[in-house]
Formats: structure tokens, C-alpha cells, sequence
């Protein structure tokens, strides 16, 4: 058994009553909102067994189980974040954003 004697520390506690003290001021938003994160969007999704899995073939169609119309999920860290609708971005796919997660 080991005979440590334990003490009791005191911590200070964080001084939040103005802006260049606070836990998230401009300088610390500026630095997170320069990390990269991955953004993804979920059409739809469908339910198939491995044997037909593995048997799809070139060309061949998965119906997934929304509507050409439905929102679209935007998701971060495996969390919708907001909803959308897929729209021609000069040439590409993009999302516009219907609704925020609140």
C-alpha cells in the first residue's frame, strides 16, 4: 500500500468579466474557426444484403429511400448540423442551407 499524503490544491478560477479575459475571445474564435473540418451530406440511404452487394454490376441503379425533393442532411462529427436542398453550384453539386439545428 503506498503512503502518499494526499493535499488539497486550490485552483483559480477563470476570470471571464471582459473580453481579452474571456474563455472565447476574438483571438481564441479566430484561431478554431481556422481549423478544417470535414463537412458531409447524406442523400439517402438504403438497406442491402452483402450477396447483392457484391453482385451490382456497372450501371445498375440503388434506389435510395428519399424523394428526388427531400432535404438533405448536412453533417459534422457524425451530428446533422443543419438540412438543405441540392442545387447546381456552376457545374458542381452544393447544398443550400433550409434549416439550422438549434
Amino acid at each position: 500500500m503506498n503512503n502518499h499524503a494526499v493535499k488539497k490544491i486550490n485552483l483559480t478560477t477563470l476570470v471571464t468579466d471582459n473580453a481579452e479575459n474571456a474563455p472565447f475571445n476574438a483571438n481564441t474564435q479566430a484561431l478554431l474557426g481556422a481549423l478544417p473540418i470535414t463537412v458531409e451530406v447524406r442523400v439517402g440511404q438504403c438497406q442491402i444484403t452483402l450477396d447483392a452487394l457484391s453482385k451490382l454490376k456497372h450501371g445498375e441503379v440503388l434506389n435510395l429511400n428519399e424523394s428526388l425533393d427531400a432535404p438533405v442532411d448536412i453533417i459534422v462529427n457524425q451530428q446533422v448540423i443543419a438540412r438543405g436542398e441540392l442545387v447546381n453550384a456552376e457545374g458542381y453539386f452544393g447544398v443550400m442551407i433550409t434549416e439550422t439545428a438549434s
